[in-house]
């Protein structure tokens, strides 16, 4: 059977590899919202310039459906926040867990 301080050793190093998970995807996830952005100004920047209505109408839907896709991942990079804040809230627990231990 672990010992306590086995099992709080081994929660810390899972919630290490969380939170480093999270911060690589918010990386990620940070340079596909910069880069979905720009896509959607750009659209956005093409649609009054359509020069008859069904142009008008495919820009419209495009630049709809970039926003839909910006607010998804925004969505995705709020999730990740959320979860390496309680990652690292976790984390200063158990360290002060096993800083009380003399670990």
């Amino acid at each position: 059977m672990a010992t306590e301080l086995a099992i709080k050793e081994t929660v810390l190093q899972q919630r290490e590899k969380r939170a480093k998970r999270a911060r690589k995807k918010l990386a990620r996830l940070g340079n596909r919202v910069e880069h979905e952005r720009y896509e959607l100004e750009i659209a956005r920047r093409l649609l009054p310039k359509a020069t008859d209505e069904d142009s008008r109408d495919a820009w419209r839907i495009h630049v709809e459906a970039l926003e839909s896709v910006v607010t998804f991942t925004e969505g995705c990079i709020a999730g990740e926040l959320t979860e390496l804040a309680l990652c690292d809230a976790m984390l200063a627990e158990i360290r002060a867990d096993l800083g009380a231990e003399g670990a």
